[in-house]
């Protein structure tokens, strides 16, 4: 897992809270009403400040699925329900797992937000055919990536996660680059020195980060089942 998904809750949890309206799209309604129960509703009770825009929200909602937040709302929809698609105007639309949402309800998506000033649309998901879903939307896209310059080098990299974390040494076997497998370190490509993002707040040193090009569809990199060896 690389945390995509839990970087759309938090994302659409801030667009919410400064006033936008979100329509969030899951495959289906049973996959949304777990994501809810388990993940959504947890988050809400245990972080201080989400319970305090929950219970300030300018809205209530019995509906499991529709989130009053902050001075927004959310609604969490299943793309297998034809009728979310048309009876809710939005600001914002997420769309976690692409491939597995059904793609003629995807079609009316980003006529929701046909009203809204704001229109952005964040596309999550895993590649699984090419030519299809979250690939299709990928090579349509400017194939931007998140470039960081090591504070040692100079040297400017995308992170990779075969080339900055682990090395190769078997058909299925990954050895630590560096640090423990608790607290992995993440290293430069080149000079092989851990880079600043993986230290703590409190003495990270300056890391240049820069977006190259800006990315339309946002890919999951899919980490194959392997074991990963600690270092010797």
């Amino acid at each position: 897992q690389s945390g995509i998904s839990e970087a759309l809750v938090v994302a659409s949890l801030h667009d919410a809270a400064i006033g936008l309206r979100i329509l969030y799209v899951m495959p289906n309604i049973d996959l949304r009403g777990k994501f809810v129960k388990d993940r959504l509703d947890t988050l809400l009770k245990i972080v201080p400040l989400y319970r305090e825009l929950l219970s300030g929200a300018m809205g209530t909602s019995t509906s499991i699925g529709l989130k009053h937040f902050g001075k927004g709302v959310i609604n969490y929809v299943g793309s297998n329900s034809p009728a979310d698609f048309v009876s809710y105007p939005a600001d914002v639309l997420y769309i976690d797992e692409v491939d597995k949402c059904d793609p003629k309800n995807l079609e009316m998506a980003p006529d929701r937000l046909d009203a809204s000033e704001y229109k952005y649309e964040r596309w999550v998901g895993n590649p699984s055919v090419e030519g299809y879903g979250i690939d299709k939307r990928y090579q349509f896209s400017s194939k931007g990536k998140w470039y960081i310059t090591c504070e040692h080098c100079g040297q400017r990299q995308p992170l990779d996660w075969f080339i900055n974390v682990v090395d190769r040494i078997g058909d299925t076997q990954y050895k630590l680059i560096s640090g423990t497998a608790e607290s992995p370190d993440c290293v430069c490509g080149r000079c092989k020195k851990p880079i600043a993002v993986n230290t703590p707040i409190a003495t990270r040193k300056p890391c240049r980060r820069a977006f190259i090009q800006s990315l339309v569809a946002i890919v999951k990199t899919r980490i194959p089942n392997v074991k990963i060896m600690p270092r010797t």
